[in-house]
This record gives C-alpha cells, structure tokens and sequence, in this order.
C-alpha cells in the first residue's frame, strides 16, 4: 500500500468541493421540503394551509439529525402532536402554560446529553402558533383562526403527514451529512436551564395567552428559547448569553426590515410561504455550519414571519415582533444574572462541599 503523499492528497475532497456538493445538497433539501406543498394546495387546505405542517417536517429533521432513527421518529412524533395542539392554548390558557413549562423541563433533560435542538426548535415554533394559530383557508387568513375540533383534527392530520415526511428527509440527511457528536451540559446546568425556560416559558405564555391572544406576542416566548441556552458554568455563559442577546437584536431589527420590504412588494402568500421555507432551511445550514448567531436569526426573523404570518400586515406587526423581542431579551438577561449572582456559585459550593466528603469519608 503506498504511504505517498499526494496520492492520499488526491483521494481526499478538497475542502472547497466537499462545501459545494453541501451547498448542493442543501438546496436540494429545501426543494423537497417544500414539494409536499404542492399536492396538498390542490386539495381542500389549498395554498395557504399546505404550508403550515413545514414547522413539524423541520422538526422531525432536527430530531432524526439529533437522535438517530429510532429515537428521532418519537421525538418527531411528539413534535407534530405538540405543534397541532398548542392552539388549544388560546381556549385553554393554563394547558398552553403547562405545555410550555414541560417543554422547558424537556429542554434541560436534552441539553443534559447535548440533544436539545429540536426541542429548543419545537419551543419556539408552539410559542408563535400557540398564540397566533396558523391559518388553514383564505377565510381564516382574513378573518383570523377560530380553534374549534375541526380545526385540531385537520391541523393534526397535516401535522402528523409532515412529520412523516420531516423523517423521511432526516434519514436522507442523515445518510449525506452525518451528524457531529453531541456535546452534554454539566447536569446541575442543565436542572438550572431547564428551570429557567420552564419559569421564563411559562410566565410568557400565561401572559400572552390572558392577554395578548392572536398577536405577535408569541415572539416573547421564541426569544426566550433561543438566547436561554447554556454551554458553561463559570462567566463564559453570562458573556455567551450577552453576545447571543445582541446578535438577535441586530439579526431581528435586519430580518425584519427585510421581511418587511418583501411583503410590501409581494402581495401574494403563495411565494412568501416558499420565501418562508427557504429563509428557515438556509437559517438552519447556517446554525449547522458555525456561522455567526446574528446571519442565523437574519434568515430565521423573515422565515418565521412568512410562515407564520404569511407577510400579511408586515408593517402593522414588524414594530410589535421587535418590541416582543427586546421583551424577551430582557427578561432572559435579567434571570441570566440572577443565575450568575446566586445559582451559580451555589452550585460551586454545593460541588465543593461534595468534593470535601468524599476526600473526608476515602
């Protein structure tokens, strides 16, 4: 066998190619995730409710990514149930605040193994549809969505139909891009960050859904799961969680501007739901590939405001959404800081005090 250099040189991709077929396999992701939008706007959903099931299908991609097959077809499963009952919430405000704190709870025990993308990702999808549902006929984007039986068993249905699809696309993404190895938090970090988006989560939507129901308060909640997400136990995570609270400013003030613009141009929802899909996926390569959080949010802001708004009354909202945001960057910093006043150096203590044990009982 040779050793020679170049020849292995030459067996191995450059660094360029191998990008490019990823960029090329990206598109090719999106395009299927937005092909089952096609047939179902042929049937009774039409056009606008086709595109709502997409949350459950990059849902059931994430946990298929995250968790392998077995265990992300659950996770994908539970996803999509999740998604068509958050509505609920609007009838039910202390089911939509439970919901919320178990998500929270669930969060912490997944960042516990380095496992928590697709709930952190499901958590900001029900906080926005659990207070602003998204519509499933032209009547209901006009008028707004009135949550009835009918409504959840449809909503169910599409649900559950992309989740299935979501899986199918997870195990092709699985097969081309395998996923990293997972990174754990430290399990007292984890408890506390658990607990803290399931108070934060919790109160938001109690709020919001007493208050604030069918607006873009929802955003409060979103900001929440996406800024609460600790990867140290010393300061590093007070200066991670400031940085990342300024690049979602900075990333929504942008995204927003520019969902803003598309909107005033393009009356049709049609496009901005296919508009919606490709800002996600391409937010999502871009949180995949490292790149900084404030290019990931840019994508993410208009993605989210075409799916779930349909651009419709982007102006009358764009202010709301980013009001809702610095809300919920607030919030975050100030439990941040009562974690780093008092939880953290209790959990210090509480290690070195089980250190001194156990060198005092060996």
């Amino acid at each position: 066998m040779s050793n020679d250099p170049e020849s292995t040189a030459q067996t191995q991709k450059p660094p360029k190619k191998r990008a490019v077929k990823r960029d090329i396999f990206v598109v090719l992701l999106i395009i299927l995730i937005v092909l089952p939008t096609i047939p179902l706007s042929l049937t009774s959903l039409g056009p606008i409710g086709s595109g709502a099931g997409v949350l459950a299908t990059v849902v059931a991609v994430i946990a298929v990514r995250a968790f392998g097959l077995a265990k992300g077809a659950l996770v994908a499963l539970f996803g999509a149930l999740t998604l068509s009952l958050a509505p609920l919430g609007l009838i039910y405000p202390a089911m939509g605040t439970m919901l919320l704190v178990i998500l929270g709870g669930i969060c912490g025990f997944a960042i516990y193994q380095g496992k928590e993308a697709p709930f952190v990702m499901l958590g900001m999808f029900v906080g926005i549809t659990m207070v602003m549902p998204n519509p499933l006929t032209v009547d209901q984007l006009e008028h707004g969505v009135t949550v009835t039986s009918d409504y959840i068993f449809i909503l169910t249905g599409l649900m559950l139909l992309s989740a299935i699809w979501g899986f199918l696309l997870g195990w092709l993404l699985l097969k081309k891009l395998p996923s990293g190895h997972a990174v754990p938090v430290q399990r007292d970090v984890a408890m506390t960050y658990g607990a803290t988006l399931s108070l934060l989560g919790g109160l938001s939507a109690a709020v919001v859904l007493t208050w604030f129901p069918n607006t873009a308060a929802g955003w409060v909640i979103l900001t929440v799961y996406v800024i609460v997400v600790p990867r140290a136990i010393d300061d590093k995570i007070v200066h991670q969680m400031r940085v990342k609270a300024a690049h979602r400013v900075v990333g929504t003030v942008i995204g927003i501007a520019i969902a803003g613009a598309i909107a005033a141009v393009i009356r049709n929802p049609i496009p901005l739901v296919l508009l919606g899909i490709i800002c996600l996926v391409i937010a999502l390569e871009l949180r995949v590939a490292g790149r900084p959080y404030w290019q990931f949010v840019l994508f993410l802001t208009p993605g989210v405001v075409f799916l779930t708004g349909f651009g419709l009354n982007a102006e009358q909202f764009g202010v709301m959404r980013l009001v809702c945001t610095l809300i919920g960057v607030f919030i975050s910093l100030v439990a941040l800081e009562l974690i780093r006043r008092y939880t953290i150096p209790w959990i210090i203590r509480s290690k070195e005090l089980e250190a001194a044990d156990a060198a005092t009982t060996s």
